[in-house]
């Protein structure tokens, strides 16, 4: 038997067993992931209130993990919270720079690695958005689920622009961020929408006041709500080719328990772009 659970929306990836994979088509058309897990065993409140880490993976995450099966450079893991990313990326043989920038996350992920794969780990602690790498020095970039902590137009446009000179002609970076459904309660999406329609630049910056009640204590007191085309016109302009992007759905335990399978559907964006091979 195979349990669907509230968790993620859209195209599955992933099976327990014989029968998931016997059921893809039916599964395709209801869009529900199937996993034996409930939201709350497969999401961990970080240590230090920037939201939830997940320990299944989205569409867009794993489509980048296809990807990067044969890197030739690091693939940097930025903002890797526990790991989860960098532990698939490990055993499929890759070169991971894991950065966080709370080191008790770092130090959870160093102790979970098994020592044979030590080797091709670094831990780098600091900031994702003031790191430095050479140019052309990365495979992949994965940015899950903090981008959107960025606190200004500038430092959008400054990280991108240093993710491009980073990656290697070919390379991919991936990103995830939520958009203000995961954020705010309705009358804040509905204000949001009055500020877009009007033409405001950047009119998606949320306050603390603005967020969920449940998450005002879980996450930093500034963030920027994307929609899908903002951030794929803002790859774009930075000079990325985007091969895969669009919604799923994540359940949030923070969010109130009778609206969560109202929210869950289309809250997060995923996008995987690459730099031209004709960039260097």
């Amino acid at each position: 038997m195979i349990k669907l659970s509230r968790i993620y929306f859209r195209t599955p990836w992933k099976f327990e067993n014989a029968a998931g994979r016997r059921r893809l088509s039916v599964l395709n058309k209801a869009r529900w992931m199937p996993f034996t897990k409930g939201p709350d065993d497969i999401m961990t409140e970080t240590f230090n209130q920037m939201g939830y880490s997940v320990d299944i993976l989205d569409p867009y995450t794993a489509y980048f993990l296809h990807k990067m099966r044969k890197p030739t450079q690091p693939v940097a893991d930025l903002g890797c919270g526990f790991g989860i990313v960098t532990k698939h990326l490990l055993n499929a043989g890759a070169t991971v720079i894991a950065n966080d920038i709370s080191r008790a996350h770092l130090a959870e992920v160093e102790d979970s690695v098994p020592r044979e794969q030590r080797s091709r780990l670094t831990i780098v602690h600091g900031d994702a958005s003031q790191l430095d790498f050479p140019a052309n020095s990365l495979s992949g970039i994965m940015a899950g689920r903090w981008v959107h902590f960025l606190t200004s137009p500038e430092a959008y446009f400054d990280f991108f622009h240093r993710a491009l000179r980073w990656l290697e002609p070919g390379g991919s970076l991936c990103v995830t961020v939520h958009t203000m459904k995961a954020w705010s309660p309705p009358e804040v999406c509905a204000a949001y929408e009055i500020k877009r329609a009007s033409g405001m630049a950047w009119p998606g910056w949320v306050s603390r006041e603005m967020k969920w009640e449940g998450l005002r204590d879980r996450l930093p007191d500034r963030g920027y709500a994307f929609r899908l085309e903002e951030l794929k016109g803002l790859v774009e302009e930075i000079g990325f080719h985007v091969e895969k992007c669009g919604l799923y759905g994540l359940r949030i335990p923070a969010h109130p328990p009778e609206r969560q399978v109202e929210l869950a559907p289309n809250n997060t964006i995923g996008i995987v772009a690459s730099k031209s091979i004709s960039l260097t």
